[in-house]
């Protein structure tokens, strides 16, 4: 990463019981890098740190590093994804050029170099669904508005190309849930909501709407939830919206990207309850607690939810809720 006066190779690492460690760092400082895992090894590749790099470095169970054969071109703002045992890095680029490069590492961390993808393209996004990974969307190094292509991948890694991207696209959040991958927001010629999603049989569908229009939002499956988490658009240069997509309906987390500065997060403090759980975060530290405000709305959701505001306050709703200022401790 980089945190604003130089380029940092850390590693952080989080047990099952949250306690955090400081291990192994990165064999080269670098941001804009990739990364994936296998059963095996957690991944971490590319990246720029005044140059670009294709340094793979691999992590196992214990943290212990081992640094596999580089990728095939130096480059970084790829993007990873896992197949079966495979991770998998497709696309990139540098200031003046974009790849098609697509690098393999097995279990064993043995490289190969299947097809490249069908356009060479950078900001990508990846996910797997099925038997295949996806990569989507980008920017070609022509078109400021990014490119719909969608390249799929089998488990014996041919390529094919599925319907394109409802609209063109670079940076957009990649995500699988259930039998689907979705493809969420970036930028084309204005930033977006969109959301696209492909099935086993890589059919597109185009789904409900992210909350607000954005572009390097991350994605992340947590049990049958795919949530989609902050990024940018423009104005807003740190948005915190949580989306929330599962299989059944959506659910959308809004605060309308008021600022990190007025926002602390404390995602143990407010827990939503019916056939799910979903943590929310608060707004501000009061001398009584923490409190919530602003707004939470819900679409296509067919069942009543009761949510409870630390042990006080109940609130029963079906449609939308406006959440104004509550405090619990």
């Amino acid at each position: 990463g980089h945190d604003g006066s130089g380029y940092r190779s850390s590693l952080n690492s989080y047990d099952k019981s949250l306690t955090m460690a400081t291990g192994t760092s990165l064999s080269a400082q670098r941001q804009n890098l990739a990364g994936a895992s296998n059963r095996n090894y957690a991944l971490f590749a590319g990246g720029y740190s005044g140059t670009y790099s294709a340094v793979v470095d691999a992590y196992n169970a214990s943290l212990s590093r081992s640094t596999p054969t580089a990728l095939s071109q130096a480059r970084h703002k790829m993007a990873a994804a896992t197949l079966g045992d495979n991770v998998v890095f497709a696309g990139g680029g540098n200031s003046y050029s974009v790849y098609d490069a697509v690098d393999v590492y097995n279990g064993s961390l043995t490289k190969s170099n299947p097809d490249a993808l069908s356009k060479k393209r950078r900001e990508l996004a990846g996910g797997q669904v099925g038997n295949h990974v996806l990569f989507a969307g980008g920017h070609d190094g022509s078109s400021a508005s990014g490119t719909s292509t969608v390249d799929a991948y089998d488990s014996s890694f041919t390529r094919t190309t599925p319907t394109a991207l409802s609209t063109t696209r670079r940076n957009p959040a990649g995500v699988s849930v259930g039998d689907r991958v979705l493809f969420a927001g970036g930028f084309g010629s204005t930033y977006l909501t969109t959301v696209d999603a492909y099935d086993a049989s890589l059919t597109r569908t185009t789904i409900t709407e992210l909350s607000q229009k954005r572009e390097l939002a991350v994605g992340v499956t947590l049990g049958d939830y795919a949530i989609i988490a902050g990024g940018t658009n423009g104005s807003n240069l740190a948005c915190n919206n949580v989306d929330v997509n599962n299989k059944m309906f959506i659910i959308i987390f809004d605060n309308y990207c008021i600022s990190s500065e007025t926002v602390k997060h404390s995602p143990d403090k407010m827990i939503g309850k019916a056939d799910f759980h979903l943590l929310l975060f608060s707004a501000e530290h009061s001398e009584n607690g923490f409190c919530i405000g602003g707004h939470i709305n819900l679409f296509k959701f067919v069942y009543s939810v009761t949510f409870g505001v630390g042990h006080r306050n109940f609130i029963h709703f079906v449609n939308t809720v406006v959440f104004h200022f509550f405090c619990f401790g």
